[in-house]
């Protein structure tokens, strides 16, 4: 079994497909996927149709008659996630450095909401 963690896309069930798929066979995938992933994170270049995105329309309701009735969502290759998902984990522990204070999303241990209210105090400072 990989060292990360696999998890089902809940409302597409074509992504859980391809997960599904990538789970049951992993022992006959799992060196090539790691030779592909590895030659991407070191050499940093994608290999051909790695980022490749379908994007489609999932009916929110039974029979759709209108576009809005429709939730767009795009499809990633499991392999694309799977580098990202590892790209992520490497830098996870120097985004403190690399993020700046003001920046709150997307760092552990910072809200996005003190800034709502730092820029509260601060026009209410200058009253």
């Amino acid at each position: 079994m990989p060292s990360f963690r696999w998890r089902h896309q809940k409302p597409q069930e074509l992504m859980v497909l391809r997960w599904v798929f990538f789970q049951r066979h992993w022992q006959l995938l799992k060196q090539d996927i790691m030779l592909a992933l590895l030659e991407f994170l070191n050499e940093g270049e994608l290999p051909a149709g790695m980022n490749d995105t379908s994007i489609t329309l999932i009916p929110k309701v039974p029979f759709p008659q209108r576009i809005t009735q429709f939730r767009p969502i795009s499809l990633c290759p499991v392999l694309y996630k799977i580098a990202a998902k590892a790209i992520a984990n490497r830098l996870r522990a120097c985004l403190d450095e690399v993020i700046g204070e003001e920046q709150s999303a997307f760092v552990p241990g910072r809200v996005i909401t003190d800034n709502v209210l730092i820029a509260y105090e601060s026009v209410h400072s200058m009253r």
